[in-house]
């Protein structure tokens, strides 16, 4: 076993396969295999990333905890997040990347 697969199951994440630090090659070969993305006619990879191409600046959460509450600049770009409902997502998270 992977030292990446013990920390992912440290972690609560369950998975059967590791693809870690795969080459340049690789990764574009996988990608283009998965129909993720396809070759031009030089052959760099292109990929349509859609309508969403990066991080809104107002998604930014943070868990407002004993240890962030007086270290965070809290406003509209350091969002409080709940610590509880912020277990219920790990959890969500953790379960639904298990066995991908």
């Amino acid at each position: 076993m992977l030292a990446i697969e013990k920390d992912l199951l440290q972690l609560g994440i369950d998975v059967s396969t590791v693809h870690y630090q795969l080459s340049a090659d690789n990764l574009t070969q996988q990608t283009v295999a998965f129909g993720q993305g396809r070759l031009n006619d030089a052959g760099a990879l292109c990929v349509n990333t859609g309508k969403f191409t990066g991080r809104s600046p107002k998604d930014r959460f943070i868990v407002m905890d004993d240890t962030t509450r007086d270290r965070v600049d809290w406003g509209e770009i350091n969002i409080a997040f709940d610590a509880g409902k912020f277990d219920r997502l790990y959890t969500k998270v953790c379960r639904y990347l298990s066995g991908k």
